[in-house]
Formats: structure tokens, C-alpha cells, sequence
């Protein structure tokens, strides 16, 4: 065996490698990875040798000018590659001239190229933006400016540069936190532009408390709160500049206008919205650069996977391609892209070569699709959107499209299917708002009948009954008539019920199950409008767990803090006077999941009232309940209420402590057992 597996190497090693290919997916509503078709697929890789220039060497930047001529910043050979938009070479700049003097290259890291052909070079070793015209002449400098707010040890090492269509020139600093350095064509400083904002977290608001009572050489071991500085930059034709950063947790992506905030309309985590845990360390997305096309796509690389995100203008996520290896459509370190029309054109500082992917047929339609419904051209997008769903039956970008066609067009039931397919809860309400408005006037006169039909019938009946009754009067058994009563009158119902000792077990078991069976209802049939639950994350046990247990928890230290306390309810009291108490909140959640399938966004508002209603309409009752069983104060009660939650949350502690170290426990035995496998 071990022959023939040495054999089946050696043969591949020989007569062929092991491809690789690029990973292509999206996520749905939920955040779930789902596989999706191609978007785009490799046309070319170019490296060096393939240009007739030699080996390139860290490369650290590309870009397409406006007449699609590409310029790369080959650092390590301190050169720029000019290229066709057929990517031949037309020229390479080693030097330009200073007014006569040559300026060699120094690590030239960032790059960019106005409308007029001027180039503005990042020199990141020599600390020197320069700005050259067609000729290699420079015209103007960009250097370390003069500010109280930069600190003695900073270094102006640029890495990349943007100049708008008026002329301001932003150029970007890599660790520097304070954003984009802004000057005027004659290179002189004007301001900061953009920084990140700080997130305020629980650590950093205890880190601030305490640094009051610290001596000076504690405070310098805290953790320092700045803006994350910004890993790359691009900006479009409206002059909004878009920004990537490779440390942030959420906005890493943003579009800035010209007061420096955040426009970009989704505004929630990108890139890969699940972690990877790799040698015990959290590998989660780093965008160390982006693109923005005419059309407002955004695409961005990831260094940490090697992959390409594409999103829309408003930051919904359209493809995601591409990853981490030597394969075809696979980037060992992409530090750089760019678009060439509806082309993409990646930078890999590693293997020293730059890859043209191109469309395909269905990334195509996609952005096709997605062009039309961002003008609101919805009824034209329609044929777009139903060749992509021919492709991708599973694409919510495809199915909000047509919601949006088919509302247009007053297809309203249709306009809800669509949406629901897209989970967009929104536009569903909308279009459930219209559909309920269409069925309440057909159904109108039929309904009116009805009531007055079945009022004409409860009167005849009524009157018939008591011509021809014989004056019997139907009751409720005296058990549930009790019961009833504990619901307006609790501390005298619940006193003559202990004094009589007539504690229904079955009345109160039924309650805690129907507690149990609304709360599953809650996650399961709410209206698509009001329900935010993934139905394939459903777990019965820990719905049974979170209600049942949790009641009958409360229930066994209640009775063990109140004996501590001189209670005098037992434990069966407890149990079925809580269960009482319990009923308002149960029927408010059944009420409010029944009329969730009749009510819009705009009427959610009552259906939070109804179950706040029955929760604390639960609480009053339970209050009073535990006073009579205990024969205690309201002092007392809630006392015994708190030290009862505090039991809980130690018991719950425990258990989950418990169960931590027997999951370990059970790593440990399996680790071992592999081990011992292993090596017999």
C-alpha cells in the first residue's frame, strides 16, 4: 500500500500539479455561506517575464488610468511599469527630472494618474510625494507637513495617493490613525481628512474610570483608544472617497464625504462574515485595498484568505471570489487592485504578478441586474433578473429585483413572495400593506353581513332561551372558575385556594405547557414581517430548556431562599400559583403572534404593547401570589424575588462551568485516543 501511494506521488509530481480552484460564494440573509456561480474568471496572469521587463519584486501598487493605460509600482526594483491598455509596455520610469536633476525612484509604493497624464508618485523611503507630468518632468512636491497634532517621531512614509477633480491631493499613511493628509497642487499642507472613528467599548470606558486612580507608569500599560488608520483608498467620479481597513470589526469598508463621515448606506460587518480559527488565533478579514468602478461596485481584496468582495453602491455584498494558494483565480498576497472597465486587475505583492479577471456571463447579469435596479428601472430588470435566478435559483439580490418589478407593476401577492424569497422585510410590508388593503374591500360587505347575521342569531337565541329555558343556568366548575378569578383578584383567590387546599396540578401543568408551545410558536409561525429567526437554527431542547426549566429552576430556589426566610408556601404552591401568574404574559404572546399576520412594520409598535402588557400584568400577579403563599411583605417578597434571581444565576453559572469542563474533558479523551490510534 505504501508503495503504491509513494507511486501516485511520484506520478503527480512528474506528469502534473495538483490545481486548486477559487472558491465562489455569497451570504444569505443570515450570514450563512451559501455557493453561488462564478462572477468573475481569470483572463491572463502576467508576470515579468510575460512583459519583457524581467522579474518583478514586491510590487506594491496598480492602476488604470482614464484612457486604460496600467501603471505599476514594481518597489523592490524601484521602477514603474507603464502598460498599454493591451498591457504592452510603453515605458518604465527609473528616475524623473527635478528641475533638471535626476530623481531616482525610492521604493515607489502608491500611484496615481489624472485625466492629464500627470503621475503622483509615493517615494515611501525618501519621504516624498512628487507630482510628474508626461515628460518624467516633476512639478510640484508633497512632504512631511507642519502640525501640532503630529507627534516628533512621525514618519512621512506615504503609501498612497488620491487627487480629485479639483486638484486636492489626499495621500494616505500607512499606521497613521489621524486619516488622509490633504494638500492644494503647489504641495502645500491644508488638513486631516476622514480619520476612523473609536469605538466605545465596555473595556475602554473601564480602562478610562481607572486611569484616574493610576500612577503614570500603570496608565502607560493601558491599551492606547486611537482611530484603526486606513489601509487603502479609492475615490469615484462624485468625488466621494472610499476607504478599507484591515483592523476594524465592522465598517471596513466606508465612503466618505467631504466632512469627513461615513455615507455608505450598509454600514454593518463586510468581508466574511464567519472567523476562522487557525493555530488557535481568530483569522478574520483584512481589506488592504478597494476599487470603485463607474457604476459604484466597490471591490476590495482580503490579505488574510486572498479573496475579492464585490459590493454595490450601498454596500450590499453582490459576489465574493477568489482565495488563498498558487492556483488559477488564487492570490498569494493581493496588496493591490483596480478595475479596467468591467475588468479587475489584481496585485500580488508575492508571486510578482498582476491577474485580469473578466466577467462571466452570470457575474454579467448580475451587475447588469443590479445597474437597472439602482436606477429604479425595475420592470426592465425583470428579464435580467430571471436569467440569473435560471443561473442561481438561490440569489436574494435576483429576488428583491423582481419584488421590486412585480410592486411596480401592483402584483402585489406576487411582490410578497418575491420579497419573502429575499428576506426583505420592508418591502414585504409594503406590499403586504397594499395586498391587505385590496382583500379588506373585497371581503368588506361580506364580513358586515356576517356580524349582523350572527347578531340577529345570538338575539333570537337568547330570547328563546329564556321563553322556553328552564331557568338552569350553565357554570364553570368551581376549580376553573378559581382559576379564572386569580387573574383580577389574586391575593383573596390565592388565600381561599391555600386555606382550602385546592391546588389544581393540571391547570398548572397545562399553563407551563402552553407557555412552552407559545414560545415555540413565537420563533416559529410569527409573521415573516416580525420574525427574525433562523428556522434551520431552531432547537427545540433549548426552547424546552430556556422555558420549562428555567420556570421549574425558579421555582426550586424560590422555595429554598424563602425557607431561609421563614416562607411558609411549600413547593407545590410555588409551582402552581407561579404558573398562574404566568398566564396573562402566555396569552399576550399567543395574541401577538396571531395578529403579527395581520399587521404591518408600522403597527408592530401594538404588538410589542400587547406582550409588554401581559409580561407585567405576569410580574404584578406573581408579586402578589408570593406574598399570600409566603405570608410576607411586599418588602419581603422582593427581597426574596432578587435573592431568587441571584440563586438562579449561580446555579446557571455552575451548570455552564460544568458543562465547559466536561467538554474538555472529552477533547482531552478523544485527543488521546487518536494519539494512541495514531501511532499503533
Amino acid at each position: 500500500m505504501k508503495r503504491f501511494l509513494i507511486f501516485l506521488l511520484a506520478f503527480a509530481v512528474l506528469f502534473g500539479t495538483v490545481s486548486v480552484s477559487a472558491e465562489t460564494y455569497t451570504y444569505d440573509y443570515w450570514g450563512n455561506a451559501v455557493s453561488a456561480p462564478n462572477g468573475y474568471t481569470v483572463d491572463k496572469t502576467y508576470f515579468g517575464g510575460d512583459l519583457g521587463v524581467g522579474a518583478m519584486k514586491n510590487p506594491g501598487d496598480i492602476f488604470v488610468a482614464a484612457d486604460g493605460s496600467v501603471y505599476i509600482c514594481d518597489t523592490g526594483n524601484n521602477r514603474v511599469i507603464c502598460l498599454d491598455e493591451s498591457y504592452k509596455v510603453t515605458r518604465i520610469i527609473t528616475e524623473l527630472s527635478d528641475g533638471g536633476t535626476p530623481l531616482a525612484l525610492q521604493t515607489p509604493e502608491g500611484i496615481f494618474v489624472d485625466k492629464e497624464g500627470n503621475s503622483y508618485i509615493c517615494l515611501k523611503e525618501a519621504g516624498l510625494v512628487v507630482k510628474a507630468d508626461k515628460e518624467g518632468n516633476i512639478t510640484a512636491k508633497f512632504t512631511r507637513p507642519e502640525s501640532d497634532l503630529l507627534q516628533d517621531t512621525f514618519e512621512f512614509k506615504p503609501s498612497r495617493v488620491l487627487v480629485s477633480d479639483s486638484g486636492t491631493v489626499f495621500v494616505m499613511i500607512k499606521g497613521f490613525y489621524l486619516g488622509a493628509l490633504v494638500y492644494n497642487q503647489q504641495g502645500e499642507f491644508i488638513t486631516f481628512f476622514g480619520s476612523n472613528d473609536v469605538k466605545v467599548t465596555a473595556k475602554m470606558v473601564a480602562d478610562q474610570l481607572f486611569r484616574k486612580l493610576m500612577t503614570e507608569e500603570q496608565k502607560s500599560k493601558l491599551s492606547r483608544y486611537i482611530p484603526v488608520q486606513y489601509d487603502g483608498f479609492d475615490i469615484d467620479k462624485n468625488n466621494f472617497i472610499y476607504t478599507c481597513t484591515s483592523g476594524a470589526t465592522s465598517q471596513e469598508i466606508r465612503r466618505i464625504n467631504t466632512l469627513g463621515s461615513n455615507v455608505l448606506a450598509e454600514k454593518g460587518n463586510m468581508g466574511d462574515l464567519q472567523s476562522a480559527y487557525i493555530l488557535g488565533k481568530v483569522e478574520d478579514t483584512s481589506f488592504v485595498d478597494l476599487c470603485v468602478d463607474e457604476n459604484g461596485f466597490i471591490t476590495a481584496i482580503d490579505n488574510t484568505r486572498g479573496r475579492v468582495f464585490q459590493y454595490d453602491k450601498d454596500g450590499i455584498l453582490v459576489t465574493v471570489f477568489g482565495g488563498k494558494g498558487d492556483g488559477t483565480g488564487l492570490f498569494a498576497s493581493p496588496c493591490a487592485i483596480d478595475e479596467q472597465g468591467e475588468s479587475l486587475l489584481v496585485l500580488d505583492s508575492e508571486r510578482a504578478c498582476f491577474t485580469v479577471l473578466k466577467t462571466t456571463e452570470y457575474g454579467a447579469l448580475l451587475r447588469e441586474g443590479t445597474v437597472l435596479f439602482n436606477k429604479g428601472l425595475y420592470s426592465q430588470s425583470r428579464l435580467v433578473w430571471n436569467e440569473v435566478l435560471s443561473k442561481n435559483a438561490n440569489c436574494e439580490l435576483a429576488y428583491n429585483g423582481l419584488g421590486k418589478a412585480e410592486f411596480a407593476e401592483e402584483n402585489y401577492a406576487e411582490a410578497m413572495r418575491c420579497f419573502k424569497l429575499a428576506n426583505n422585510r420592508d418591502e414585504y410590508s409594503e406590499s403586504f400593506k397594499e395586498y391587505r388593503s385590496i382583500i379588506i374591500k373585497q371581503v368588506f360587505p361580506y364580513v358586515i353581513s356576517g356580524i349582523v347575521i350572527l347578531a340577529a342569531a345570538i338575539f333570537v337565541i337568547t330570547k328563546l332561551t329564556k321563553r322556553f329555558g328552564k331557568g338552569k343556568k350553565a357554570s364553570m366548575p368551581p376549580t376553573l372558575k378559581s382559576f379564572f378569578r386569580v387573574m383580577t383578584h389574586p391575593s383573596d383567590e390565592i388565600g381561599e385556594i391555600k386555606y382550602k387546599k385546592q391546588w389544581n396540578y393540571k391547570l398548572a401543568t397545562g399553563v407551563l405547557a402552553l407557555w412552552f408551545g407559545a414560545s415555540v410558536a413565537k420563533k416559529q409561525i410569527t409573521a415573516f414581517i416580525f420574525n427574525y429567526n433562523d428556522p434551520d437554527r431552531f432547537n427545540v431542547l433549548v426552547e424546552l430548556v430556556s422555558t420549562v426549566g428555567l420556570f421549574l429552576l425558579f421555582v426550586v430556589i424560590n422555595w429554598a431562599v424563602t425557607t431561609l426566610l421563614a416562607g411558609k408556601g411549600r413547593v407545590g404552591e410555588i409551582y402552581c400559583s407561579s404558573a398562574y401568574a404566568l398566564l396573562p404574559y402566555v396569552i399576550s404572546v399567543i395574541v401577538s403572534v396571531a395578529l403579527s399576520h395581520f399587521t404591518v412594520t408600522d403597527e408592530g409598535a401594538f404588538l410589542t404593547i400587547i406582550e409588554v402588557v401581559g409580561l407585567l400584568w405576569s410580574v404584578f400577579l406573581l408579586v402578589f401570589v408570593l406574598r399570600e403563599i409566603h405570608e410576607y411583605t411586599f418588602g419581603k417578597v422582593f427581597k426574596s424575588l432578587f435573592l431568587t434571581l441571584c440563586g438562579m444565576a449561580f446555579v446557571i453559572f455552575i451548570g455552564m462551568l460544568f458543562i465547559s469542563l466536561i467538554e474538555q474533558l472529552v477533547s482531552f479523551v478523544n485527543s488521546i485516543f487518536n494519539e494512541l490510534m495514531y501511532r499503533r
